[in-house]
C-alpha cells in the first residue's frame, strides 16, 4: 500500500509540476504559441521503492536559421516629397547621388539655391511693405500688372 501511495504522489508531482524537487531541465514543450520548459522531476517522498529507475528523456532540438536579405536602404530619393524644414538640405541617395530638398521635393543637387515658396513669399512681402502700401504689395506679389501710385501734388 505504501508503494502505491508513493507512486501516486510521484505521478501527481510530475503531472502538476509542484511540490517536487527538480533535477535537470529537459526539452521544451510547446502548447499553441507558448513554449514551456519541460523538467524531469523526481519524487522527494522517502517511501519510494529503491528499485524504481530514474528515467531521463532525451530529445534533439533542431534549429533552422533563415538568412533574410537586408532591408532596402531608406532615406530620401529623387522625386520623393520633403518637408519645409528640409528645404535647402543637401544629402545623398542610397546609391550615392547628391540630392537637395527644393520646393518640397528631393531633386538632383547641381549646386542650385533651393526654393522655398512660402518663405520666399514671406520675404518678398516683408521687403515690399517697407516701401509700398499694402494694396500695392498685394498687386505686385499676386502678379497683377496694374500698380496704381498716387502722386502727391507739388506745392
Amino acid at each position: 500500500m505504501k508503494y502505491l501511495i508513493a507512486l501516486i504522489v510521484a505521478a501527481t508531482c510530475a503531472i502538476a509540476s509542484t511540490g517536487c524537487t527538480t533535477s535537470e531541465p529537459g526539452p521544451a514543450v510547446t502548447s499553441s504559441s507558448t513554449t514551456y520548459p519541460s523538467v524531469v522531476r523526481s519524487s522527494s517522498v522517502s517511501s519510494a521503492p529503491a528499485d524504481t529507475p530514474n528515467t531521463t528523456v532525451s530529445t534533439t532540438t533542431m534549429t533552422t536559421t533563415i538568412d533574410t536579405p537586408p532591408p532596402p536602404p531608406t532615406g530620401p530619393a529623387i522625386g520623393a516629397p520633403c518637408i519645409g524644414a528640409d528645404i535647402g538640405r543637401r544629402t545623398t541617395e542610397a546609391n550615392g547621388t547628391p540630392i537637395i530638398c527644393d520646393d518640397y521635393v528631393w531633386v538632383l543637387d547641381k549646386g542650385q539655391v533651393a526654393r522655398h515658396p512660402w518663405a520666399d513669399d514671406q520675404t518678398a512681402w516683408e521687403n515690399c511693405i517697407k516701401t509700398r502700401s499694402v494694396e500695392e504689395c498685394r498687386a505686385i506679389l499676386n502678379g497683377e500688372t496694374r500698380i496704381t501710385t498716387t502722386a502727391t501734388p507739388a506745392p
